[in-house]
This record gives C-alpha cells, structure tokens and sequence, in this order.
C-alpha cells in the first residue's frame, strides 16, 4: 500500500463502520494494490488463465469491503486477509469447475455468469492441490504457511512479506524454500512458479 498506508487502514476502518465515503476512497486506493494482485495471478497460470481481471479485482474488493467489510488491526492484518480471500474466490471457482465437470451440484460462484471468467481445467486442478497441501501444511509449520500464502495469492516480495510477519528477508526465504519443497512432495510435482519480482530466488 506504500507511504500511505495508515491512511488505507483508517479509511479501511471507517468503511467496515459504514462510512460510504470511506468505501469509495478504499476502493480508488486499493485499486491498483488489487489489480497488481490479479495480474501476478495471471502471470504465474500463464496461458491456462481465462479469468477476466476486472471481474476478479471486483470480486476481491467485495470481499474485502462487502457485506462485512474487515477492519484491519495492522499491515499483517490486512495482508493475510487479501491473501486469504483471492485464495478462497479461487477455490471457489476451482470448486465449481471441478464440481460441474463431474456433474454434481452447482457451487455458488458469484461472477459465474461471466463467460470468460472461468478458470481453465488444469489451473482449477492446480488450486486444489495447493490448497489443500497448504492446508495441511498450516497444521505444521503457520508461519511458513503464512509465507507462502503471501507469496503464493498476493505474489509479494521477500522484503514485503519479512515486514509484514515481522521476520527478517532470510527467515521469509528460508521458510518459503522449505515450505515450497513440502508442498512439492504433497502435490507430486513443482509448485507453480512465483510471480514475485524477486522470484529468481525460486529456482
């Protein structure tokens, strides 16, 4: 969120206190935060990848400021919360492609009716098994599924997720390294590639 970030989380709490004119300056502000968000997305499923940015960025944006809008504590607070809530629209819509392949019942997926925002089979596959191997590695190591959350959904740099847990750059490589190479195991092949500007280091 950068230099004005305080003024993103006050304004963050005055909208979960339903002030509109809060919710329309978080929305103007978190824009570009969120849209940077999608498109490491879009990077890291590359051709497989057939959701419409704009349609994902809104959908993220109601979640975090719908119905029950969050009111951050703190930088941690609201990096783990957009972390988790593209992880969970994902799953959702990974879900519901899986789900209709098998013809099952539908899952409510509230931007199904658009055309072209439906992942492809094989990136719905891919976030199954991530998160499901991630779920199961948060049993064992939380910070280090923390790390991998930020790094993974949000596609933060090193530096960026060492200042939001409060760890130093090396403890954030180290613990994305290790925690990559679990969860490699777990899904019986890599891990989709990081999208982070530092992503070098994932090799």
């Amino acid at each position: 969120m950068g230099s004005s970030e305080p003024e993103t989380l006050t304004l963050l709490r005055a909208a979960a206190r339903g002030d509109l004119d809060a919710r329309n300056e978080v929305w103007s502000r978190l824009h570009t935060e969120i849209l940077r968000v999608v498109r490491s997305q879009r990077r890291r499923w590359s051709g497989d990848w057939t959701m419409e940015t704009q349609a994902l960025a809104s959908e993220v944006f109601i979640k975090l400021c719908g119905k029950r809008p969050i009111e951050p504590r703190d930088r941690k607070h609201f990096f783990t919360t957009l972390a988790r809530a593209v992880r969970q629209i994902l799953v959702n819509y990974a879900t519901s492609k899986h789900t209709l392949k098998r013809g099952g019942g539908v899952v409510e997926v509230p931007l199904s009716s658009v055309e072209d925002s439906i992942l492809s089979e094989a990136v719905s596959e891919s976030v199954l098994d991530v998160n499901e191997a991630l779920a199961r590695f948060e049993e064992l190591d939380a910070r280090g599924a923390a790390v991998v959350e930020l790094r993974f959904f949000t596609g933060l740099t090193y530096e960026e997720i060492a200042e939001t847990l409060s760890i130093s750059r090396a403890t954030a490589v180290r613990d994305w390294e290790s925690a990559r190479l679990w969860l490699a195991r777990e899904i019986r092949g890599p891990m989709p590639a990081s999208t982070a500007p530092d992503s070098t280091l994932d090799a």
